[in-house]
């Protein structure tokens, strides 16, 4: 570790103007680098049971919990997508929509969490929000459609509707200038090590 000091200490002006470097490509990247937008609408998932006791009301939350997992993967296919896309009335696929939606579980909840990005505001909120009522749909009358036997009752509510963000959440040019730095000054090390190591000339 002493050594490494040592190397840093008499290379540092070649550690700083890597770390220079690195800052300004950065910051270059951060400024040219198209914005993207995303925005997120909240869903949770209501089990009601006939029943009202303590079991029946239990097993419910169980079934809820037991098929949330699926439900992630159902807010992205064909069937939720081309609804959302015909709701919207863009010149869409299902494949175009399916790169920039994600679905996700809150954890320890009945929560769902879909997530539209893009390079518009205003189409990214328009298009979460229409994927979560799609998704409502498709979960309320096509999965969980109910029959005689049945004694759960499935509900989608949107508890939060997506909105349109105001500002990118992408790139983030402190962040990209703070990783340009580091990245910089960890070549510029590694660099004077090298030169260090090429060196046979005596030091003292």
């Amino acid at each position: 570790m002493n050594h490494i000091a040592r190397i840093a200490r008499r290379n540092a002006v070649l550690i700083v103007s890597f770390l220079v470097l690195g800052a300004a490509v950065a910051t270059t990247a951060a400024i040219t680098a198209p914005p993207t937008y995303t925005s997120t609408a909240t869903l949770y998932v209501a089990v009601r049971s006939e029943g009202s006791s303590v079991s029946e009301l239990t097993q419910a939350r169980t079934y809820g919990s037991q098929v949330i997992s699926s439900y992630i993967e159902v807010a992205t296919t064909d069937l939720v997508l081309q609804a959302a896309l015909d709701d919207l009335g863009v010149d869409l696929t299902p494949d175009d929509a399916r790169r920039n939606v994600h679905a996700s579980a809150v954890a320890d909840s009945l929560t769902l969490e879909l997530t539209a990005s893009g390079s518009e505001p205003t189409q990214v909120a328009a298009l979460a929000n229409a994927v979560a009522a799609s998704f409502s749909t498709v979960v309320e009358d096509r999965l969980e459609a109910r029959d005689e036997e049945t004694t759960t009752n499935v509900h989608v509510l949107t508890v939060q509707p997506a909105l349109v963000p105001t500002e990118p959440s992408s790139p983030n040019p402190p962040l990209w200038v703070a990783l340009g730095a580091l990245v910089g000054a960890a070549m510029g090390l590694a660099a004077a090590v090298a030169r260090t190591a090429l060196d046979r000339r005596p030091h003292t």
